[in-house]
């Protein structure tokens, strides 16, 4: 417990957080820079992460005019660790993967 930067639960929420993130992308669609700020209109939180995004994309010579992924909003039951809602079953599927014998890891650790 010494050698950690953070409380495990700490570790264990911002893991799955970035976990979430990488989900929505898999699941996301190709949408154009206008497309993303008309998406995120209604959350100003997220509208200024993604201007500051892209001011870093624009500093470091990226074209917005590439296409870029824009996820779904998911929802999650944090009890069970489990995605719900329309997505749901179709999130769940990137939570686990199939493992080859010898490396399974089992249902409860």
């Amino acid at each position: 417990v010494s050698d950690l930067n953070a409380d495990i639960l700490q570790g264990h929420l911002s893991t799955a957080l970035c976990h979430m993130g990488n989900i929505s992308y898999q699941l996301g669609r190709t949408a154009a820079h206008g497309d993303i700020v008309k998406s995120l209109e209604s959350s100003e939180v997220l509208l200024d992460a993604y201007e500051r995004l892209c001011e870093h994309m624009v500093q470091n010579e990226v074209d917005l005019q590439t296409p870029q992924v824009l996820g779904p909003w998911l929802a999650m039951d944090s009890d069970a660790e489990r995605f719900v809602g329309e997505l749901g079953n179709e999130a769940n599927m990137y939570l686990s993967r199939n493992y080859r014998e010898p490396f399974v890891v089992p249902e409860k650790v």
